[in-house]
């Protein structure tokens, strides 16, 4: 479980170093693309992260209410779905 928080600090690193390179880079025509691949990238790192903290419920479900919901219905959708719909 260690792991987690070193992955995580890593993550946001590489995230506020993408960031800088973006500050620093000026508005032209010639570096728009470069502004395109480190938004991409910023949102590639951001999922990653959150996929640290997922977990089966929401995060504001306390455990007695997770034991209680376990019999609802699961509708099927995720956010991995919305990915492939949005595409």
């Amino acid at each position: 479980m260690e792991a987690q928080p070193d992955e995580l600090r890593t993550l946001m690193q590489q995230i506020d170093d993408l960031l800088e390179e973006s500050y620093t880079l000026k508005r032209t025509r010639e570096s728009w693309s470069r502004h395109v691949e480190i938004q991409a990238e910023i949102m590639r790192l951001c999922r990653l992260a959150a996929d640290l903290h997922a977990r089966p419920d929401p995060y504001w479900m306390a455990e007695d209410d997770a034991e209680k919901s376990k019999g609802l219905p699961h509708t099927g959708e995720s956010a991995k779905d919305d990915d492939t719909r949005a595409a």
